[in-house]
């Protein structure tokens, strides 16, 4: 009696996965628009510092774009999903008054897993839902000489690729069309939060330069908060990482693309 009360339970719950449960599988294109708090402070400082050359100041970065592959299951109003994502290409600028410039390249790698819940039939579907995120950020920093010519050697300070690891949250809202009897079009809106290195001490450092000179001073191996404070050469400076841009590059990220879908849902 017991092994067919089992056995029954089993068929139902077989029954009731197998009509409102559904896979599904979505590329798309994204857009971020980027928030550093840090990297503002800096972009301050250094304008403050710089005044007499500069003839454009450093501002923050434009809006970057990119790609996103994505795979998602749904089970009656349960929804989650699992996300691979990059954008990249925005840009931070400074121009100088011999026609020389400074740019800085942003690029983040992520890893999202997230869980929450939705509603529609079919390919429709109206969704919210909260993730963890974990990934890398990157900021590129390079110097172009009048006659066009880049670097991104010693030869200039700050230049360098600074990286550091994501690890963060977010909230996300997902909405889906359907265009035919398995594949919709979907639209995504979420705001990234968190903190880089799973700490506040954690630093964008750069790990492709060797940063150092010829010389006496020495490079410290990150973005400065105080572009003042960091040309001192305090040697303390070096090793305080409190005193540099964090990777805590957050903000709004947009994003649109077509799914496939394997089974029902409702």
């Amino acid at each position: 009696m017991i092994m067919k009360k089992i056995i029954l339970i089993s068929v139902s719950l077989l029954c009731f996965c197998s009509a409102h449960s559904q896979l599904g599988f979505s590329a798309g294109l994204r857009t971020g628009f980027v928030n550093s708090p840090d990297f503002r402070t800096f972009a301050n400082s250094y304008n403050q510092v710089m005044v007499d050359d500069i003839s454009k100041k450093l501002g923050g970065f434009s809006p970057s774009f990119g790609w996103t592959i994505n795979a998602d299951f749904r089970i009656s109003s349960l929804f989650t999903g699992m996300r691979l994502n990059r954008i990249g290409g925005g840009k931070a600028i400074v121009e100088y008054k011999n026609t020389s410039k400074r740019h800085f390249l942003f690029h983040q790698n992520l890893f999202v897993a997230e869980t929450g819940v939705g509603f529609g039939e079919g390919g429709s579907l109206v969704a919210i839902t909260a993730g963890l995120v974990v990934g890398t950020d990157y900021i590129e920093s390079y110097f172009e000489y009048p006659d066009g010519t880049i670097s991104y050697g010693k030869d200039k300070l700050l230049n360098g690729v600074y990286q550091d690891s994501h690890f963060g949250y977010l909230v996300c809202l997902h909405l889906g069309i359907p265009i035919g009897e398995t594949i919709s079009a979907y639209c995504n809106a979420e705001y990234l939060f968190g903190g880089a290195g799973g700490s506040s001490k954690s630093t964008l450092d750069d790990a492709h330069n060797d940063k150092k000179m010829d010389g006496a001073f020495s490079w410290a191996e990150g973005l400065p908060l105080d572009y003042e404070e960091y040309l001192l050469n305090d040697p303390n400076f070096e090793y305080d990482v409190e005193k540099y841009v964090r990777g805590t590059i957050n903000g709004l990220r947009l994003e649109v693309g077509i799914r496939i879908q394997i089974g029902g849902g409702s």
